[in-house]
């Protein structure tokens, strides 16, 4: 009685928010060649292409997709979705197709939310697109949201507000885990919704302590002026040495009051503040590969390059080598 029950709410997800695209694409079930053992493999007919789409649903919960394909002739598709949440890892391709957004990496991470719609889709001949996703029902997702305390419009702006220009490397990681582990039949749903906690924490702690703050708390109007001040002479010299003293009478506050202030108002401490001023402009420059380690920590005001690693590790989960081999 129970396995009637799951294998009934499996197919509530597949049903209503992935198979109906997948029946308008001119795909058939892949019996030969699956993609992984667990979930399901489409594949596209001759006549229409080439490529696998593999899903994994589960309940009326969550369903993970993963799919590379090219398409011979133009094709249409008109369906009506439920309201869903979704975050994914696209080529940029696929990129415009879902968001209108252009990234120049080689992988782009979106998260959305759409509402119950009637969507039409057109994949024009020579469309080649590929990429990993996790999406989310509606009561699910608030489901999430309660178990991370929160209101279900706070985490949609934590986690399916992403427009492709942030870089996350801890959620590509998890991404590219989603698509390239196969868990057995039996694990498949623990590994993937445990995965999905994962992700939904890590953007929730990049959103809180993102590089653009908005403020924690209102100060009287000349302290928030003389903090922002403060904030403008930072952006400006970020790459030297932090010298409290200045920022103080910049601030026109002693040090101890300054400090309290601008943790106040931010939400974080000044010492953070260059940290992850100097870590978004080394990602920067790690796209250039004929400057070395050691001139990018320079450049972004450390003197050692072992000091700029462990404080770059410290922050984006990996050494500066591995986010440059990761992402260019």
């Amino acid at each position: 009685m129970q396995e009637e029950k799951r294998c009934h709410f499996i197919s509530t997800i597949l049903n209503e928010l992935i198979l109906p695209p997948i029946f308008q694409l001119d795909m058939q079930l892949e019996k030969a060649f699956p993609y992984k053992s667990c979930g399901t493999t489409y594949s596209l007919l001759p006549e229409a292409g080439k490529g696998y789409y593999w899903v994994y649903g589960y309940s009326d919960q969550f369903a993970v997709v993963v799919y590379n394909m090219s398409f011979k002739k133009t094709i249409t598709s008109v369906y009506e979705h439920p309201a869903f949440y979704s975050i994914g890892s696209y080529d940029n391709t696929t990129a415009r197709l879902v968001s209108c957004q252009m990234n120049t990496s080689a992988r782009t991470l979106l998260g959305y939310s759409r509402p119950k719609e009637i969507w039409k889709e057109v994949l024009y001949k020579g469309y080649t697109g590929k990429g990993v996703s996790i999406s989310l029902l509606e009561p699910y997702a608030r489901k999430m949201a309660g178990f991370f305390d929160i209101s279900i419009q706070e985490l949609a702006q934590r986690c399916f507000c992403l427009d492709g220009t942030a870089r996350i490397p801890e959620a590509d990681i998890i991404l590219k885990q989603l698509e390239s582990y196969t868990p057995t039949e039996r694990y498949a749903h623990h590994y993937y919704e445990s995965k999905l906690v994962e992700l939904l924490t890590v953007l929730c702690q990049q959103y809180e302590s993102a590089p653009l703050f908005l403020p924690k708390k209102v100060l009287p109007k000349n302290e928030a002026e003389n903090l922002s001040r403060v904030t403008d002479y930072i952006n400006a010299h970020y790459t030297a040495p932090v010298d409290l003293d200045v920022l103080s009478s910049t601030a026109y506050m002693g040090r101890t009051k300054l400090s309290l202030a601008f943790k106040q108002m931010y939400g974080i401490t000044i010492t953070q503040y260059v940290r992850q001023l100097r870590v978004e402009h080394a990602k920067s420059l790690l796209k250039n590969k004929e400057l070395s380690l050691g001139e990018i920590a320079a450049q972004v005001g450390y003197q050692t390059q072992g000091s700029f690693t462990d404080l770059f590790k410290e922050a984006t989960g990996l050494t500066p080598r591995e986010y440059r081999h990761l992402f260019y």
